[in-house]
């Protein structure tokens, strides 16, 4: 079969948002490949197709199965896609999979009519599934993690964790190679080429503001090291990687595999040829000084911290996890390694105030960090954060709805501030972190 795969644009015109290949797409179009079948790729990212380009491309490729990739911030495109698709009378099967996808489940098929079916969680073997179905090699019943209507009514199959990914072969990056120099990298990058890797799926943790918990249910897998050095060495000889962005929730959640990881980077001269970024949690129990001096012997140059919130009350109320001086112990363990910092806030969190905003821009004073940015929170599907603001009443009922949700057009308040109000603190904490970095003297 020749399956298409395609992901649909953010904005129109904005390719800022193209900043690395799509792995998930990778990864599925490797095990496709092994099986026999035929794998293309369009990135209405850089492409920047509108609906009716798209539909033409689609119809000049003409492939057996078309599969989309869609988080919360392109289902509008993608809406517009498939539409665009049928009022063309184009009859090609279509799955719709990513990160929405996967916590909407059912719901997918009023947020996106015309789709034939959708994939929730991970796409790897469901994808080889489904096209078996297809040839008539299988029973519907047994594509593992399909939702899919069988006389007139939304069903779904049994989702299943992947449980060994070093099983999976390596991303497919003949997959990409039109657009792999087109890519951008994850600001701040000290290097380019720039390319990310996944080294594990999911997080141990329980931030209400993020969907993570209800895709993985805290339960992470790990690759083998060995897996991840064989990825790194394709990335850096094939590829001519400079720098490498880890892009998992959390690095450092086991520290004895994140220590045997910067030991072979060490041992296989990689950390020579290429500098690395990885995101790190604050916890006191996950970063130490032997942690963060391992790291930079590997070569890493900075780490990411989702530091959130100034306020304890508000750390608690988010289920961070955190103590605001286990955060200010992580900064100041890492700039004393010689490791840059970056630190993301959030403003508008429900309970948010002026005063728990001013905790914030004070721990920003305290910390220091090299990078970072402020955001007014964003409520994801299948996140504790959007049932907790749908309920309360604190989104534009733009926002509320599955089938019209565009996450950069949310609109969140607080009961004491506005949206507007929180647009405000944010630019204000972006200048604060600005001027505090140019005067530590990056």
């Amino acid at each position: 079969m020749h399956i298409l795969f395609a992901i649909p644009p953010v904005e129109r015109g904005n390719k800022i948002w193209a900043i690395y290949p799509p792995l998930g797409i990778m990864y599925m179009s490797s095990l496709l490949k092994q099986e026999g079948h035929q794998v293309t790729y369009l990135d209405g990212i850089l492409e920047d197709y509108d609906a009716p380009a798209f539909a033409q491309q689609v119809q000049s490729l003409h492939p057996d199965l078309l599969g989309i990739g869609v988080n919360a911030y392109q289902m509008k495109h993608c809406r517009e896609y498939v539409q665009q698709l049928r009022t063309s009378g184009l009859s090609v099967p279509v799955v719709i999979g990513g990160p929405f996808v996967s916590c909407v489940k059912t719901a997918i098929f009023d947020c996106v009519p015309g789709i034939d079916f959708a994939v929730v969680g991970e796409g790897e073997y469901a994808m080889l599934d489904l096209v078996r179905f297809l040839e008539g090699r299988c029973m519907i019943e047994q594509v593992r993690n399909l939702v899919y209507k069988q006389d007139a009514a939304v069903r779904q199959n049994p989702v299943e964790r992947i449980t060994d990914i070093d099983q999976l072969p390596l991303p497919d990056y003949d997959l990409v190679d039109r657009y792999i120099h087109s890519y951008t990298g994850a600001s701040p990058s000290i290097a380019r080429p720039s390319f990310d890797i996944m080294c594990t799926r999911g997080c141990p943790f329980s931030c209400k503001f993020c969907s993570s918990s209800t895709l993985w249910h805290k339960r992470v897998t790990f690759r083998s090291v060995d897996s991840v050095i064989q990825e790194a060495a394709m990335l850096v000889h094939c590829y001519g990687a400079k720098e490498i962005f880890f892009q998992d929730d959390t690095l450092n959640a086991r520290k004895a595999w994140f220590t045997e990881l910067c030991d072979r980077l060490i041992d296989t001269g990689l950390s020579r040829l290429v500098q690395f970024k990885a995101q790190f949690r604050v916890n006191e129990h996950l970063v130490s000084e032997d942690i963060l001096q391992k790291a930079r012997s590997a070569n890493f140059w900075m780490l990411f911290y989702g530091v959130e919130s100034g306020s304890q009350v508000v750390l608690d109320s988010m289920h961070k996890g955190t103590t605001v001086p286990e955060i200010e112990r992580a900064f100041r363990l890492t700039a004393a390694t010689g490791i840059k910092s970056l630190a993301s806030f959030i403003v508008g969190y429900p309970g948010d105030t002026a005063l728990t905003i001013n905790d914030t821009y004070l721990l920003v004073t305290r910390i220091r960090p090299d990078y970072g940015g402020f955001n007014v929170a964003v409520p994801f599907p299948g996140s504790e954060l959007y049932d907790e603001t749908v309920a309360n009443g604190l989104l534009d009922a733009n926002s509320c709805d599955l089938s019209t949700y565009n996450a950069m057009e949310c609109k969140i308040r607080t009961k004491n501030l506005s949206h507007q109000e929180l647009v405000s603190y944010a630019a204000a904490g972006l200048n604060l972190l600005l001027t505090t970095a140019a005067q530590k003297g990056r």
